[in-house]
């Protein structure tokens, strides 16, 4: 996620100036276009800059859809964190373990086999979180 160097409203102001230039491109096209057939515009000219500004838009599409991915991303990032102090809150306040609370925060127990140490019989749990620490 490369959003944290810019802020969201720039990202979107950004989205906002690509699409707005994509729209104006589209105007200039056209009018580019009508000048050819008018004779007010030579072909070799009109190839150049319809060129020039095709490949403007293009460029401009696919960085508007980098931004927008990364934007949802960021907000896909932001709920997933949300929902995950929401729980870490709850879990500040509970009293006594119950099998809501279980199910909520555990994905799965797993249970060795029992096996001997020294004539000692054990066994391993491991117990794995829903949620997962980056370190």
């Amino acid at each position: 996620m490369r959003l944290g160097t810019r802020t969201w409203h720039g990202t979107r102001q950004s989205i906002r100036e690509a699409k707005n230039r994509v729209r104006e491109i589209d105007g200039l096209l056209q009018s580019l276009y009508e000048d050819k057939v008018a004779g007010e515009v030579t072909a070799d000219l009109f190839k150049r800059m319809s060129k020039k500004y095709g490949d403007e838009q293009s460029r401009l599409i696919t960085d508007a859809g980098h931004l927008e991915k990364e934007l949802d991303e960021c907000r896909r990032v932001q709920r997933d964190l949300t929902a995950w102090i929401n729980r870490i809150k709850e879990c500040l306040t509970i009293d006594s373990l119950t099998r809501a609370i279980v199910v909520e925060l555990i994905d799965r127990i797993e249970v060795s086999e029992i096996y001997s140490v020294d004539g000692e019989k054990n066994l391993d749990i491991s117990i794995r979180y829903k949620f997962k620490c980056q370190e």
